[in-house]
């Protein structure tokens, strides 16, 4: 069987309409299909997330909102989207990770709250806040231990990229600060593609604290918690608007339209989105 994952992208004739695309990794061909989107305009302010075989998209499209994200499930059997429960608070571009079955929902910008989605019975759950703004970050789970690592992510008081590291327990929902003594600058990014290999969290590309692309992968042991580069590096400068992480693989979407797949190996490609699409 064939792995895919999918993934949004607005259309520039008609803002209620979208692509929704799939792409095959072992044919590397994209096929795309037209999407109303219904309720929202654009897809501005929305994350997206591949969990068990369907897209999830969450956010809320203004920064100044007050009533709690849509969050949407899309099939690409269907033409719209199965609308979902609203989450507690707004999101505006938040960072997602699926957790054993569930959704979890972190910040976004100028945003601390933290909540986690429970489809089996379509109820949220606030969850500890942040302790401060990371805008941009990416999360990585690790069901084993019942924990989430955070990395990154713009904070607008200090103009900065982070450069610790976040940890939240999942059996109390507390968050707690992993200082890095060396290296720590490595891990000043946001926008990246992150992908985790036995005890070690691969950190590929992103913008630095320039607001410049990178092409540099950072390597962080979660054991011994050293930070370097790796000796591999991305194809081009990236930074990503969207990212997955599909068994074996890591797939993200970077702000120039190229696909980038990271197989757990190392082989590394870069694939042209419209010369690939069908």
């Amino acid at each position: 069987m064939n792995k895919k994952f999918y993934f949004l992208t607005q259309t520039k004739t008609n803002s209620k309409i979208c692509n929704f695309s799939t792409f095959d990794i072992d044919e590397e061909k994209c096929f795309e299909k037209n999407l109303f989107l219904r309720i929202i305009s654009n897809l501005i302010g929305f994350s997206q997330i591949n969990l068990k075989n369907s897209l999830y998209l969450c956010g809320s499209s203004s920064e100044e909102s007050n009533e709690g994200s849509y969050l949407m499930k899309f099939d690409y059997n269907y033409s719209t989207p199965f609308i979902l429960v609203n989450s507690i608070h707004s999101h505006f571009f938040p960072s997602l990770i699926g957790f054993k079955e569930n959704l979890v929902v972190v910040g976004g910008k100028e945003n601390v709250f933290c909540e986690i989605y429970y489809e089996k019975n379509s109820k949220w759950k606030e969850i500890s806040k942040l302790p401060s703004e990371r805008f941009k970050c990416n999360l990585i789970s690790d069901e084993k231990n019942n924990l989430i690592y955070l990395f990154g992510g713009y904070n607008k008081i200090s103009k900065k990229n982070c450069n610790n590291i976040l940890k939240l327990n999942m059996n109390n929902f507390l968050w707690e600060t992993i200082l890095i003594k060396n290296n720590e600058c490595f891990l000043e990014r946001n926008s990246s593609l992150l992908f985790s290999l036995n005890d070690d969290v691969f950190i590929c590309g992103g913008f630095d604290n320039n607001n410049e692309k990178t092409e540099y992968i950072i390597q962080f042991n979660v054991l011994n918690k050293k930070v370097k580069k790796f000796y591999e590096k991305l194809k081009k400068n990236s930074a990503f608007d969207v990212s997955f992480n599909i068994d074996n693989f890591s797939v993200g979407i970077d702000n120039d339209g190229y696909i980038h797949t990271i197989y757990k190996n190392f082989k590394i490609k870069l694939i042209n989105f419209q010369e690939n699409c069908v």
